[in-house]
């Protein structure tokens, strides 16, 4: 994250479309542009306050929103009317997530623009929970108050590694079979090699060197109590 980062307000309901897990929005309709500097840095994307109780304006313009939301992605359950408490549901306060600026156009295939210009943004890293922020002032593009700061970077720096992390893969056999294959020094092709790793990634198989013997690299696996010494490596 950079130091020129700056803030972004957002008005509800589109927080809550950057979190979609379908089709989220990546894109950020505004009637002006951002400085040239700004383009390929981050930007912290913040919702901005609730709406309050009996704002009727605010919370009929979350409601219209929501019906453009299902009209335009032909989601029914998007353009529903909700019931004032149900409408907060949609609203996403805080700094939700971080992307980066890599484009500002003036036309777009993008379902979401709607104009004047489109932020492009890229690289989304979602917040979760969103940081609370206490800025003076949540204006144009803002500078984030320095405590606030400090904890956006540290979130950020958490969701990003999780966000590289790849998944583990599935199992597919028991891991029992692995180890006796393991153990009769049959030799083990990718499709093991991968499954040991995800055993071992998901707490179902254990590995230790061997110190006290005189093979090169030697191991042992254990599996519910069972146990095979290989030589060589876990992985690829």
């Amino acid at each position: 994250m950079t130091a020129q980062i700056r803030g972004l307000t957002l008005r509800h309901p589109w927080p809550q479309m950057f979190l979609l897990d379908d089709g989220p929005k990546r894109l950020e309709n505004r009637d002006w542009t951002p400085p040239k500097a700004m383009v390929g840095q981050l930007l912290a994307l913040h919702g901005g306050a609730l709406p309050k109780s009996g704002e009727r304006k605010y919370l009929d313009e979350i409601q219209a929103a929501l019906r453009w939301v299902g009209e335009v992605f032909e989601d029914p359950d998007a353009g529903v009317g909700f019931s004032d408490e149900e409408l907060l549901n949609f609203c996403t306060p805080g700094i939700f997530g971080v992307a980066r600026l890599v484009d500002v156009v003036t036309t777009s295939d993008d379902p979401w623009f709607v104009g004047d210009f489109g932020w492009v943004l890229a690289d989304f890293v979602p917040i979760d929970p969103p940081v609370a922020d206490r800025s003076p002032s949540h204006q144009g593009l803002w500078q984030i108050e320095p405590n606030t700061l400090i904890t956006l970077r540290e979130r950020y720096k958490a969701a990003y590694k999780a966000a590289q992390t790849p998944a583990p893969q599935p199992i597919t056999e028991p891991a029992s079979d692995i180890l006796a294959r393991v153990a009769r020094r049959q030799p083990l092709n990718e499709g093991d090699r991968a499954q040991v790793i995800a055993l071992i990634q998901q707490d179902l198989m254990h590995v230790t060197p061997e110190f006290d013997r005189k093979d090169v690299c030697p191991y042992r696996l254990t599996v519910a109590g069972q146990t095979a010494v290989r030589t060589g490596q876990v992985g690829p």
